[in-house]
């Protein structure tokens, strides 16, 4: 068993030494001589902010005011050559980071590489909740004001707030630190010299400037500049939540007849494309199950990462689909379908990586206005009173459906609640979109589409098919467009089929936490921590996180989903690894040489493992099986 705990945790390490980043270490690469200024940027204001919902790892777009401030910063940061940008991996970070680059005259086109390791702080059970953190963690610490809350370290804050949640899900200081000293490592090491920006959080960049011994009074506001340098081996901050530069952006703007100083050929663009004749395929997917599902809460333009099961469900899916080339890949513009997508392509076998991949904001899901990130439990009532009904059971029967019910509630402008005739307007302007993209293609295209539930029962009703339940996370659509109209098999029109068949195919296989948790473990050493081993069932399973976080491989680890994310390299790979999933089956040993010996259960003292196949297939990493060794391509 040590044996094959050793050769896993070689296996995650060297899956993650094949990602796009170029380092497998914790610390960054020496600096050049000039060293490397490192430009912390806040995310632009956004919907949470607006309403005072709690946003560490659940999310919320800009809204106007947000995009208008990020807008600003990026136009006083227009004249900074970047010779990397980085963001985390939350839509309205991304969003920002795009704004500013969209501005940038002296970098040219880069990309944006979103790490997980720089969200914001998990708040656990406070996500999406209108709780005051703050005056939670004051409590905690004695202080009657914000002022008296100032008097304690960063540290003390982040502590109090943590111990206050009781489910154990709110990150503390040293957990926050920790991921996101890690991701300044990275970032600080993926040039020699020059210059980078990242975008972040408040208090994430807060607990940065505090891990490198700086300060920062109250909260850093949006869209603000906080400046650290690496050189020699050193950090240094330099400054802390600066608005220099946002407000050279507001007086570039403000001489511009108040419009966004764009540089030549990176001016916003509406030209629609006009549709052609080809015939085209839109397999509409919802997303995976989130948090924000899994807490039951209301998630429009709201949005979280997906949870464990939400992770199964979609790869379930996706392997469902994996012979399936697509042609185009479209999504909305939130994190949660962009996840998706990445998992689902992770398991395709048939679509290239070259194909390109387009966000669009008509997809986003419905805008619950001032309900975002309410217990759908609250809203319910409200729901069925606007609709005139006082049960799902009435709504079926009276053929009213969801969207029906919060066009109604979107009559009393005070919730803020998206009108159903806009929201539907801009779906059909989306998919309108994605159908003259991919007609234009040839004879026949296939597009992948991952958008949101009540996304997908407007594209229904348009065509006629009322949709009165929910649609379930990672459940297909497919609709044909063809010679300019729309199509549907409406006797299938929400298919689980693709699912039902992944769930087959899909190696890394559920077990009940429950199950394991009730059990009493084995211990295993291994690098001087001791990894449990439960038996189930004359099985033998192991915790893929402390097998990683024990081998000090470079993986990110996900503690709202208990998970770890391995990105591989050369497809488009992203698994989530339930920490109670495991792999049985056979033996792989790493050798010295970098092969894998493989042997059938029982040949080494009776233990079982798992088959390279099951572990390398679905990361996309190639293989060539002889009768002792699989060699790595």
């Amino acid at each position: 068993m040590k044996k094959c705990i050793k050769l896993l945790s070689a296996m995650v390490a060297v899956v993650m030494c094949m990602t796009a980043f170029s380092a497998c270490t914790g610390t960054p690469k020496s600096s050049g001589s000039e060293g490397v200024t490192i430009y912390l940027v806040r995310h632009g204001k956004t919907l949470f902010n607006t309403i005072g919902k709690v946003q560490g790892f659940v999310d919320s777009p800009l809204t106007d005011v947000g995009i208008e401030g990020a807008e600003d910063t990026g136009m006083g940061l227009a004249g900074v050559k970047f010779d990397a940008v980085f963001s985390s991996d939350r839509g309205r970070a991304v969003e920002t980071a795009e704004i500013i680059m969209s501005l940038n005259n002296a970098a040219g086109d880069m990309p944006v590489t979103t790490l997980a390791d720089m969200r914001e702080t998990n708040y656990g059970k406070y996500e999406g909740s209108s709780e005051n953190i703050w005056e939670i963690g004051a409590k905690s610490l004695g202080a009657a004001s914000m002022a008296e809350l100032n008097q304690f370290s960063q540290k003390e804050v982040i502590d109090a707030i943590a111990a206050s949640d009781e489910t154990g899900e709110c990150e503390n200081y040293d957990e926050a630190v920790g991921r996101l000293m890690r991701g300044l490592n990275q970032i600080s090491g993926s040039i020699q010299s020059g210059n980078i920006l990242c975008v972040a959080h408040g208090n994430a960049i807060s607990n940065i400037v505090s891990a490198l011994g700086g300060s920062s009074e109250g909260e850093l506001p949006n869209s603000s500049v906080t400046v650290v340098t690496y050189k020699d081996g050193k950090y240094t901050v330099e400054s802390v939540g600066g608005m220099l530069e946002n407000e050279a952006g507001k007086a570039a703007r403000e001489a511009n007849g108040g419009k966004a100083v764009y540089p030549k050929g990176k001016e916003p663009s509406d030209a629609a494309t006009e549709a052609g004749r080809g015939k085209v395929n839109l397999y509409i997917v919802r997303h995976g199950k989130t948090l924000l599902n899994m807490a039951g809460r209301m998630q429009g333009i709201a949005d979280a990462p997906l949870t464990e099961a939400g992770v199964q469900g979609v790869v379930n899916t996706g392997l469902g689909l994996k012979d399936l080339r697509f042609d185009g890949i479209y999504s909305s513009d939130l994190g949660r379908t962009i996840e998706t997508i990445d998992l689902m392509l992770s398991v395709n076998e048939a679509t290239s990586a070259e194909v390109p991949r387009t966000k669009l904001k008509d997809l986003r899901e419905y805008s619950f206005g001032k309900f975002e990130g309410d217990l759908g439990n609250d809203v319910q009532p409200l729901l069925f009173k606007a609709g005139g009904i006082s049960s799902y059971e009435e709504m079926a029967e009276k053929h009213i459906s969801i969207l029906d019910l919060y066009d109604a509630l979107s009559k009393d402008a005070d919730t803020q609640v998206e009108a159903g005739a806009d929201f539907r307007r801009r779906i059909k302007r989306g998919v309108d979109v994605v159908a003259a993209e991919m007609s234009a293609k040839g004879d026949e295209a296939n597009a992948l589409v991952v958008v949101h539930g009540l996304v997908m029962s407007a594209v229904l009703e348009d065509l006629g098919i009322p949709v009165t339940a929910e649609i379930p996370n990672a459940a297909v659509v497919k609709v044909i467009f063809q010679n300019g109209k729309y199509s549907v098999d409406k006797d299938h029109a929400i298919d689980l089929s693709y699912s039902e068949k992944g769930a087959v195919l899909n190696p890394f296989k559920q077990t009940d936490p429950g199950q394991l948790d009730s059990l009493t473990p084995e211990l295993f050493a291994l690098s001087g921590k001791e990894i449990p081993v439960y038996t189930l069932d004359g099985i033998q399973y192991f915790p893929v996180r402390a097998l990683a976080e024990a081998a000090g491989a470079n993986v990110t680890l996900d503690k709202a989903a208990d998970s770890v994310i391995i990105i591989a390299n050369g497809r488009r790979a992203a698994l989530k690894l339930n920490s109670n999933q495991y792999y049985v089956d056979k033996t792989i040993h790493f050798l010295e040489s970098g092969s894998i010996t493989q042997n059938t259960a029982g040949a080494s003292g009776g233990e079982t493992f798992a088959p390279a196949e099951s572990i390398l297939a679905p990361l996309g990493i190639g293989y060539t099986v002889s009768d002792s060794e699989v060699l790595l391509k």
